[in-house]
């Protein structure tokens, strides 16, 4: 398992900036809000770098987001 975090962490900053596209974030995000109950709680479980914790957190959602990656979660932070 450790291995695997490693090698996820190592190819994070790549894929995540090169590959995902804003637009796609947005309709994603639409999609999930529309899903749930203005008073729900979600727990975003492998959330990566947070594109889409800290876009539904824009919209008032309660949202909690968890990661294995390190890499993925300062990614994160540095997005707040």
């Amino acid at each position: 398992m450790k291995d695997n975090i490693c090698y996820f962490d190592e190819s994070y900053i790549f894929f995540y900036t090169d590959y995902l596209n804003d637009n796609i974030t947005i309709e994603e995000v639409k999609f999930i809000k529309n899903q749930i109950n203005s008073d729900s709680k979600v727990l975003d479980i492998c959330c990566g770098h947070g594109r889409h914790t800290i876009e539904l957190s824009k919209l008032g959602v309660n949202i909690i987001g968890i990661d294995n990656s390190s890499e993925a979660i300062k990614l994160a932070k540095k997005k707040l």
